[in-house]
């Protein structure tokens, strides 16, 4: 049923997003992102397997500089399973910069504010913190672009993450993303793998 759901959603952003001939004319200037997360933690933890999506919404606003919002939506059942689910609901706001390094190679740099809210029947709680990234992208070939990024966070309790992947076009204001996420926090660690379509608008 979640899963018919998060099809549902995507359907609907493809076509609500759909390009236009006014747009066509210029040079997309946003970005709408909506990726699937699964959630890996470490075995032995609070919680286990989880899964979960991902909406981002950015906007150039001058020369390098762009804004972007993002909400999370993740749930992850508790240990033992008896407890039930956490349900994870991130909102975040940052400012992202990027530099050209070479023709083919920019240097990325973000700074997000998150505010993070968990409930379970354990309880609820609210972290709030930033996300400090410092990133690389390699245009590979004209349709494939590599992507590599550290984070450090402050929301909750430092962590550290490092997360790889590509996106590649699709079509001509379409691009499929595949990430992957390792983080390290309190130390323990958690794996995250992202799969998701971005529209250029």
């Amino acid at each position: 049923m979640r899963a018919a759901r998060l099809v549902y959603i995507s359907l609907f952003w493809i076509n609500a997003l759909r390009v236009g001939p006014a747009l066509a004319l210029q040079p997309p200037r946003g970005v709408v992102e909506l990726d699937y997360i699964a959630d890996r933690p470490q075995a032995g933890g609070e919680a286990g397997d989880g899964y979960g999506y991902e909406i981002t919404a950015g906007y150039q606003l001058a020369g390098p500089v762009a804004a972007f919002g993002e909400y999370k939506h993740l749930l992850n059942p508790l240990r033992p399973r008896a407890l039930g689910l956490v349900e994870e609901n991130a909102y975040k706001g940052g400012l992202e910069l990027t530099q050209p390094v070479t023709a083919k190679l920019h240097w990325v740099s973000a700074l997000i504010y998150e505010a993070e809210h968990d409930a379970a029947v354990t309880g609820a709680s609210t972290e709030r913190g930033y996300d400090l990234i410092q990133g690389l992208r390699l245009e590979a070939t004209p349709r494939l672009e590599l992507i590599a990024d550290l984070h450090y966070a402050t929301v909750g309790r430092a962590t550290n993450a490092v997360v790889v992947g590509f996106a590649e076009a699709i079509a001509p204001r379409f691009a499929f993303q595949c990430l992957l996420e390792h983080i390290r926090s309190g130390g323990r660690y958690d794996n995250s793998y992202r799969f998701g379509v971005l529209f250029y608008c």
